[in-house]
Parts: structure tokens; sequence; C-alpha cells
């Protein structure tokens, strides 16, 4: 993947009074995140800019996007949220890039590599648990703050997305015969609630791990690319009950633990985890995790991850499919 190798001298003259020292520099799926010092401000500046193969205008939409989301929802925030997300500085168009004030902790992904494997897993039960309850916390706080009016569940917008994220599961290796299986599933379970009431606030979007700072007892949360002002509120905890429940399916994780991080997580967010919508916006998110897989890079591993997805997959459609034959 190819980047803007420096930022253009126009960003230079918008930043320079900042007095910035790059820190750190690293990667997600399509941005590069370049972490600064400031001389001058007392909080440190991320940057995150759009990688090179995404289209110009499309890069721009992006950054734009996610600066007028921050903006937004800080003005809906109670106090003791507003510094727990990012506070939007500015745009860098030219660069496709946006400013951000950086946000103290380290992120959740990294703790439980360290602290949730098969080796020490098992005794950090308690403070996986703790953990997961942090997030809920965080995700309820969220949802309370930002509440809408209750709304109707839509088939055709779940089935929409849904089918836009299958065809790139197919791209993604996913078999045939398990795409149209899904499809079918998803679908009927999907037309069986349509219209029926569900608890709708703001989406934060990609609320997993990588996106989760952790600072002692305080937690802090990032990327809010794929913001949207009103959802159902399933949609970010299915997100992250997938992508934990993904982690377990892996040998290097201990399964103990991450069942203990999605407990604490359940609980506090005051979710059983077994509520029919919940388990069906699971599967979407399962599917979600699918189609980003990219199988050229790490082979080995892609088609790993591929196989232990789709088992798991397979297991919520078949509670899907159980309670729908229940009926």
């Amino acid at each position: 993947m190819l980047w803007k190798s420096a930022v253009t001298l126009e960003d230079h003259r918008a930043l320079k009074s900042w007095r910035l020292e790059l820190r750190r520099r690293s990667s997600g799926r399509h941005s590069e995140i370049l972490e600064f010092e400031s001389l001058e401000r007392s909080h440190g500046v991320v940057v995150k800019r759009i990688s090179d193969h995404v289209p110009p205008d499309e890069a721009e939409a992006v950054v734009v996007r996610e600066f007028e989301s921050l903006r937004s929802l800080r003005t809906q925030l109670p106090p003791q949220l507003l510094g727990t997300v990012p506070k939007p500085l500015m745009v860098l168009r030219s660069s496709t890039a946006l400013v951000l004030e950086a946000l103290s902790g380290r992120p959740l992904n990294i703790i439980l590599k360290r602290e949730a494997n098969t080796l020490v897993g098992p005794l950090r039960r308690t403070r996986m648990l703790s953990l997961g309850q942090l997030a809920g916390q965080w995700l309820k706080e969220l949802h309370q703050a930002t509440s809408r009016k209750t709304s109707r569940h839509d088939s055709s917008e779940f089935l929409a997305m849904l089918d836009s994220r299958l065809a790139r599961c197919r791209t993604a290796g996913m078999a045939d015969d398990l795409i149209e299986a899904t499809k079918r599933v998803l679908s009927e379970a999907s037309h069986r609630i349509e219209g029926q009431p569900l608890p709708a606030a703001a989406r934060q979007g990609d609320f997993i791990p990588q996106n989760i700072l952790v600072d002692g007892d305080q937690l802090r949360v990032v990327d809010f690319e794929n913001f949207c002002q009103n959802d159902s509120i399933y949609q970010d905890v299915a997100t992250f009950v997938a992508y934990v429940e993904a982690l377990s399916a892996v040998p290097y994780y201990s399964q103990r633990a991450l069942h203990k991080l999605g407990q604490g997580f359940l609980r506090a967010y005051g979710v059983a985890g077994n509520e029919f919508p919940l388990k069906l916006y699971l599967a979407r998110a399962i599917v979600w995790l699918i189609s980003e897989l990219t199988i050229e890079k790490a082979f080995l591993y892609a088609q790993r991850r591929l196989r232990l997805l789709q088992g798991q997959l397979q297991s919520v459609c078949a509670e899907l499919q159980a309670e729908l034959q229940y009926d």
C-alpha cells in the first residue's frame, strides 16, 4: 500500500506554529495514523490520512464526514464523555487528512495480546471482566446521551447492507453455498422483526478493541469514520461481541479470558446477549468481519481466520434458525 510520503507544504504552513515532532506512525485498513508531540500545545496531535489507493474525492469526503461527525457528536455529549472522544481540529483537504487532538491510553487490542493469551489469560480473568465492563459502560453512556425515539426495523435497509457485504465475502473466499444459506436465514430472521421497534441512538460505527484506548480506569474511543446519528443500538453492541468472539476462536487467545471480557461488556451495557435482534445483528457483524479479510496478504492466516469466522457465522445462523422454527 502506498502512502503520501510527507505532509504537503500547504499542510506544513497550517501546522507550523504548533511545532510538531513525529513520535509514531501506524496504519489501518485504508489510512495512516501520524502521532505528533506539540511543543506549543498542551495536547499531542494526531493526523489521520487516507491512503493513496482511495480516489481523492472519496478520500476527502471521508475525512470531512468524520470531522463533522465528531463536531456534531461533541455537542450532544455530557461533560464526563467529552474527554473520551477526539476533538477535531482541522481538515487538510490537499492531503485528505484529518487533524485531531490526541487522546491518552493503550489500545485494547494490544492489552488483549499481552494479557488475554493462553499463557497468562487464565490468570487475568478479573482484569478482563473489568475491561469489558469499562467498554460496556462507555457504550451505554454514549447511547443514553444520544438516545433517539425507537426506530422500526427495516428489512430492506438491513438486507441491502447485508447483500453488499456478502458480495465482498465471495471475494474473500467464502463458499457460495454458505453465502446463500446465510442470506436465506438472515432474510427470514429480519422479516420476522419487520417493523418492530428497536432502541436507537448514535452509532460509533467501529466499536472494536483497536479503537478503544484504556488509561487506568478510564476509557476513550477513536475512529468515528462510520459514525451515524441514528441507528439501532444493536449495531455497536454486535460489532464488539462479534470481534471478541472471533478472537476467542484463535488458538493464541484464552477463551476463558475473552469470555469474561464479553460477559463484563454485556453486563455493563445491560443486555443478556441472547436477544433475537442482537443475534441478527451479530450474524451481520460476522459477515462484515469476513468481508474485510484480504486473502492475498498472509494467505495461510487469512484462510484460517476465514474458517473460524465461517464456523461462528454458521453457529449464530443455526441459533436463529432454531428460533424461527420454534415460532
